[in-house]
């Protein structure tokens, strides 16, 4: 892991989803990438993130009120709407 790796690691180690990351050097990557107009932090399996990030660009089409950041943890969304409202999206 790089040290921007790490960097990026820590911004997202907020309050509203505080959790240790569990990070396969092998086989996972970080990486900050804009989707629709959105930032977002990918974590996890590359094949997995590309599908993952082609399904979150068609819904951010569809909102209406789109968060500040989305924060992708392997099978986990959270979404960051600024005020420290952050809402943890489904998982599986």
């Amino acid at each position: 892991m790089s040290l921007v790796d790490l960097s990026v690691l820590t911004k997202y180690n907020l309050p509203g989803w505080r959790r240790e990351v569990v990070f396969f050097l092998d086989r996972d990557v970080v990486y900050v990438d804009m989707v629709g107009g959105v930032e977002t932090l990918f974590i996890g399996e590359p094949h997995l993130l590309a599908q993952i990030r082609d399904s979150l660009a068609r819904i951010l089409q569809q909102m209406r009120y789109k968060p500040r950041e989305f924060v992708l943890f392997y099978d986990q969304i959270y979404m960051d709407f600024g005020g420290e409202v952050h809402i943890p999206g489904a998982s599986g």
